[in-house]
């Protein structure tokens, strides 16, 4: 394993873990943002609770892999899937008025999809060198 993967990968990761560790322990904010996006499912398979629990395993497994270099690509994968909802539901960014808060939840987008170009990087990776 290179240098470079050997400090980026826990770098990566490390907000996963801090994102799990936070959903588990205050899941009220994040359950709120997930009723809404279930809301627009036809028939939702789960409860927001549910979902936000869910999330939280799949981000600290996936974290916890992506740090420790255990089957990082699939780690990495499980972190986008966790990702593109997380965000999708944390950051509309468009059904908010244009002011401070719309700022802060578009920039929000934004970093989440630039950490997802990460997780990219190492899903693309064919082996560490």
């Amino acid at each position: 394993m290179s240098f470079l993967s050997r400090v980026g990968r826990p770098m990566l990761a490390g907000v996963f873990v801090m994102g799990a560790y936070n959903q588990w322990r205050h899941p009220e904010g994040p359950e709120a943002a997930a009723r809404g996006l279930l809301e627009e499912l036809p028939s939702p398979p789960v409860t927001a609770a549910q979902a936000v629990r869910a999330n939280a395993v799949a981000m600290g497994v996936g974290g916890a892999g992506l740090a420790l270099g255990v089957a990082p690509r699939l780690a990495a994968a499980v972190l986008a899937g966790a990702l593109v909802p997380t965000t999708y539901a944390g950051h509309a960014f468009w059904r908010l008025p244009p002011g401070q808060e719309r700022t802060h939840s578009m920039l929000g987008l934004v970093s989440n999809v630039a950490v997802l170009g990460g997780l990219l990087q190492v899903m693309g990776r064919r082996r560490d060198r």
